[in-house]
């Protein structure tokens, strides 16, 4: 019966290791550039090593090598639960502003020295009916303490962020996350706590992480989680006669839009969703006010703002929209980027700056044949700025 217990043990271990590796590979293939991705696939990674080291605690018959062993879990275990807050903080998308985006390298330095002195607290391990497994205090009360004050603010970040998000998807997501973080927690405690009385409850440990997996697997394949997904407004092709296929305007890779409203600018981009293009919009105005004024249901919708929240972008993060703009194009089959906020971005960095920036997404669009239109308002730009954009992009005057 034992040796069956150590092989249900070590099998669901190292499933549940190769299931975070897998998970984490594929959210990273999928979104190579996305630094979401990059950080899911990161927290991963240490779920994956945790596993490993636990299945080598509890296999192991040298009390000293088990305590080495003892030691990598928990502080791989910590790291895990760093990355998972690093997550919560950023959902659904990068939130550039978060105090955990501007200083992530602190963040994680502090975590790795949490981790650290968590790996030094393991003074011994203890022998239980399954092997070695758990620890002695003071080991197992920092384990306990930092598991469920990471998860709980982890829950709470997440909790804001639903409060908040209008995306029925995004609220979905932060529903999926805050359960595969917390559930394995309170799952494993409960049978902690049981082990005394039914020995070899223990055993089981595994599953809760396993829960964990299908939870985030469902959530990445339904709800494209940690993922940015180029979607095709499909609701505008009931505009269009079925008898009379849409004709492309031939737009040109970059098109400047001279007009004082963009309203011109965002007839040629819903023209483009209702050819099959798939659309990114990034805005002075708020989502809300376009997604109710051109029934955009699943574009994405990056709103231009100083002020720190979901789906926004500070202007000044030039760097962080050029990236975002790249990755998108690079994973669309045919897209469409409105930029609708030159002007803007302009008054909050200076125009070479921009320029610079603007070039390089001409760049990336003509590569991925894709189609970037920027509309400007000429009465509130200079002569002289107005003409180095001409030199660059198409122009259409309205």
């Amino acid at each position: 019966m034992m040796n069956g217990a150590v092989l249900f043990y070590s099998v669901t271990t190292i499933s549940v290791g190769v299931l975070h590796l897998a998970l984490g590979s594929y959210v990273l293939f999928k979104n190579p550039k996305f630094s979401l991705a990059q950080a899911f696939f990161v927290t991963m990674l240490m779920g994956f090593f945790v596993e490993i080291f636990f299945f080598l605690l509890a296999g192991n018959t040298d009390a000293w090598i088990a305590r080495y062993m003892g030691m990598g879990a928990i502080f791989f275990f910590t790291l895990m639960l760093g990355g998972y807050l690093f997550l919560s903080s950023q959902m659904p998308f990068e939130n550039y502003s978060s105090s955990f985006w501007k200083y992530k390298f602190q963040y994680g330095t502090v975590i790795v020295l949490i981790g650290v002195l968590g790996a030094y607290l393991v003074d011994e391990v203890t022998l239980k009916s399954l092997g070695y497994w758990t620890f002695e205090e003071p080991a197992m009360l920092f384990l306990i303490v930092i598991s469920f004050s990471i998860a709980l603010l982890s829950v709470h970040l997440l909790h804001k962020t639903y409060t908040f998000a209008t995306n029925p998807d995004a609220r979905q997501q932060c529903v999926l996350l805050a359960f595969g973080i917390f559930f394995p927690l309170l799952y494993t405690g409960i049978l902690y706590v049981l082990e005394p009385v039914l020995p070899g409850a223990l055993i089981l440990g595994g599953l809760g992480y396993l829960v964990t997996m299908l939870v985030f697997t469902f959530g990445i394949m339904k709800y494209k989680m940690f993922i940015i997904n180029p979607v095709v407004e499909e609701s505008l092709f009931s505009e269009i006669p079925n008898d009379k296929p849409p004709k492309s305007f031939g737009l040109p890779p970059c098109l400047l839009v001279e007009e004082k409203r963009p309203e011109c600018s965002y007839d040629l981009f819903i023209r483009e969703l209702s050819e099959g293009s798939q659309g990114l919009v990034i805005s002075r105005s708020h989502p809300d006010a376009i997604r109710e004024r051109y029934r955009l249901e699943r574009t994405p919708i990056i709103w231009l703002a100083n002020q720190p929240g979901q789906d926004r972008v500070e202007p000044s993060n030039l760097f962080i929209l050029e990236n975002m703009i790249g990755n998108f194009v690079s994973k669309s089959k045919k897209a469409v980027v409105m930029l609708d906020g030159v002007e803007f971005l302009i008054s909050n960095n200076n125009l070479d700056r921009v320029l610079k920036m603007l070039y390089s997404i001409s760049d990336e669009v003509i590569v991925g044949n894709a189609r970037l239109i920027l509309p400007i308002d000429p009465n509130i730009m200079s002569e002289s700025e107005i003409a180095l954009l001409e030199r660059e992009f198409e122009v259409l005057s309205i």
